[in-house]
C-alpha cells in the first residue's frame, strides 16, 4: 500500500494592504455640463401625435422597454400629468409610441415651464437591420 508525504509547506497569505488615501480638492465654480435629452423626442410629442421606432423583430421587446422607460422618466418629470401609451408594430417594422391625453385634461394649463419648441424637420431614425 502507498503512502503519501505529508508537505510541511504552507501558503500564507499576506495581509491585505489598507487602501490609499485621496486627497479630494473641493472646488467652486464649476460649470455643470448639460445633460443629454435622450434619444428618444418624447418630451416634443402633443396629445395625440406617436412615433415609430424601427428595429427587428427579435429586438423589439427591448426596444419597447427602453422606450417605455424614457417615456416614464418624462411623465416623472412632468409630475406624472403627460401619459404616453408603447406598443409593438410588428406589422410597421417596429415600436410606436402615442402621447394620450394629459391625466388633468390636454387643454388645461399646468405649471411645468414651456415646452421645448418643435424641430423645423420631424425626427426620422434610420432602420436597424
Amino acid at each position: 500500500m502507498a503512502t503519501k508525504k505529508a508537505t510541511t509547506a504552507s501558503a500564507v497569505k499576506p495581509a491585505p494592504t489598507a487602501p490609499q488615501v485621496e486627497e479630494f480638492i473641493i472646488e467652486d465654480n464649476i460649470p455643470i455640463p448639460q445633460r443629454s435629452k435622450g434619444k428618444y423626442p418624447i418630451e416634443l410629442m402633443k396629445v395625440g401625435q406617436s412615433f415609430l421606432v424601427r428595429c427587428k423583430e427579435e429586438d423589439m421587446k427591448k426596444t419597447k422597454a427602453s422606450l417605455a422607460a424614457a417615456a416614464r422618466r418624462v411623465a416623472a418629470a412632468s409630475d406624472g400629468i403627460r401619459q404616453f401609451f408603447v406598443l409593438d408594430r410588428p406589422e410597421e417594422g417596429g415600436v410606436r409610441i402615442w402621447r394620450e391625453e394629459d391625466e388633468q385634461g390636454e387643454n388645461e394649463v399646468v405649471e411645468m415651464g414651456p415646452e421645448p419648441e418643435p424641430p423645423a424637420t420631424p425626427h426620422t431614425f434610420p432602420s436597424i437591420g
